[in-house]
């Protein structure tokens, strides 16, 4: 019995250190790839105008559903493939999956590239002045392609348990080499034609690099034998759907702006959505990261396991994602104000307001997207991002016209909160009891969270003492949240510290 003791105990600190880790790892990523995008965006303002910004992120926009099609959902069939194959030591099992996921998406891709043409032409006019149709079908085409492969090498990576390697494939690499690039082409070439060329090449150089740390890892190009395909479309095809139905829930806002307003408002809106959604990068990185432990815990019965995991990410990041928008809302005006003088218009500063509502709202239900991919029950995932998309849509059809940004911002605040209420809802019904967000500590966290954020609105009129008034109350309130959990950590360290003085 001692010896099963110790290796249980042996296996849980393994289990943390692995988490530790690897949330370190994502987190610096999601950090660095959400600074670089404003640093990316900066640079190209330098050299083309807010309009032919604008027109390039709508491309981007159209762009990334398609991506979502041709990726079929088969990344997230990665995840879980390999770790389920790996943890069964069925190593040769996991290399077959990974190659025929990258030749199912290479072909799905020939299909697109054919009917591209015909695509381009939903593209409104006004892009043609900044976008010509060739240029647009050529980057179409490549980023489709590249951005796919490259999604299904970052989440292989987790499914290796290695989200550091998922990390400098997803995060780390593209938009440090898409900075270099910009600075390279866009002095020879300030267009939309430039930053295509940027933001397509930067995907090529990442994606040989990726191949080349995947091969190191014994994961390398094959001949596939498709005999897996049946099992893999089951389960990914699902989530192809709801991947489509996701993002365009989250690009909804600004293709319509460029549909219904202009093109604009569409590049000023795309920097202020992007600072509110840096409140929850945390959240959303951390899911990743128990991904690959949804998997295997779901997959040998300990459900109590996954419980406790997904009721201490639900409360740890209520609070920091309150803690993150509390800072955002107090400093989004100076921030925002860097990128332009477009960019000092105050209703921006609402659109970080209602978004970052509406955001922390949806971490308050818990993150449920991982948890039903990794256990199968992908429909669900697929049911809910229909639901919220099409609401978007509507939402934004009806309030675009007359309220232009802040209407976009209201209709995505309420359908990504739509979005993540049905997942709960479909959660409770399932399992009741067993399995739910609202741990021991929810009540606190949520109040935690709640408070940093009325703190913040009561302090964006004034920047500086509305942050140090913030940064304080995160130091009072976090104790107050996560006082258990430093508890055991001094406890930890004060008997390591016992044992080496006894030694």
């Amino acid at each position: 019995m001692a010896g099963c003791e110790h290796l249980l105990q042996a296996h849980k600190s393994v289990l943390r250190n692995y988490v530790a880790r690897g949330t370190a790892w994502i987190l610096a990523g999601v950090a660095f790839q959400q600074a670089m995008g404003f640093v990316n965006a900066a640079v190209s303002l330098r050299f083309v105008d807010v309009t032919a910004f604008g027109s390039f992120v709508f491309l981007l926009s159209w762009v990334t559903i398609f991506v979502a099609v041709v990726t079929q959902g088969l990344h997230h069939a990665a995840t879980r493939f390999l770790a389920s194959h790996l943890a069964r030591n069925q190593d040769r099992a996991a290399r077959n999956v990974l190659v025929e996921i990258r030749w199912l998406i290479v072909v799905a891709a020939a299909a697109i590239a054919f009917i591209s043409p015909w695509l381009a032409k939903s593209v409104p006019d006004s892009i043609a002045e900044f976008f010509p149709i060739q240029t647009a079908v050529a980057f179409f085409i490549g980023y489709v392609l590249l951005q796919s492969l490259l999604n299904v090498d970052q989440y292989a990576a987790l499914g290796l348990k290695n989200p550091r390697l998922s990390s400098v494939i997803g995060f780390f690499l593209p938009p440090a080499i898409r900075l270099v690039l910009l600075f390279s082409i866009l002095p020879l070439l300030p267009s939309t034609a430039g930053l295509a060329v940027a933001f397509g090449g930067s995907l090529l150089l990442t994606l040989v690099v990726a191949e080349m740390l995947l091969a190191s890892a014994g994961f390398m190009l094959g001949r596939p034998s498709l005999l897996g395909a049946g099992a893999l479309y089951k389960y990914a095809a699902p989530l192809m759907i709801s991947d489509v139905f996701t993002l365009l829930l989250f690009q909804a806002d600004k293709l319509l702006l460029g549909y219904l307003w202009n093109l604009e408002a569409v590049g000023v809106y795309m920097i202020a959505s992007r600072l509110a959604f840096l409140t929850v990068a945390p959240h959303w990185a951390a899911a990743n990261v128990y991904s690959p432990l949804m998997a295997e815990a779901w997959t040998v019965g300990q459900l109590d396991e996954l419980r406790r995991v997904f009721q201490r990410n639900t409360e740890r990041f209520l609070f920091v994602t309150g803690a993150v928008g509390s800072i955002l809302v107090i400093n989004a005006p100076s921030i925002l104000g860097l990128f332009g003088e477009e960019f000092r218009d105050p209703r921006l500063a609402d659109v970080v307001q209602i978004l970052i509502v509406g955001l922390w709202l949806s971490v308050a239900t818990g993150h449920q997207g991982q948890f039903y991919r990794m256990t199968g029950r992908s429909w669900i995932t697929t049911v809910n991002s229909a639901l919220a998309a099409l609401l978007a849509v509507g939402l934004g059809f009806l309030w675009i016209p007359n309220h232009d940004i802040i209407g976009a911002a209201l209709a995505t605040a309420i359908a990504v909160v739509t979005l993540n209420v049905c997942g709960l809802l479909w959660m409770l019904g399932l399992f009741g009891s067993r399995l739910h967000p609202f741990g021991s500590r929810y009540a606190r966290a949520a109040i935690a969270g709640a408070a940093l954020l009325v703190l913040g609105f009561a302090g964006a009129d004034n920047p500086v003492a509305g942050t140090v008034a913030s940064l304080v109350a995160l130091g009072i309130l976090g104790w107050f949240v996560l006082r258990d959990e430093a508890r055991v950590l001094l406890d930890r360290l004060s008997r390591q510290e016992h044992h080496v003085d006894r030694e």
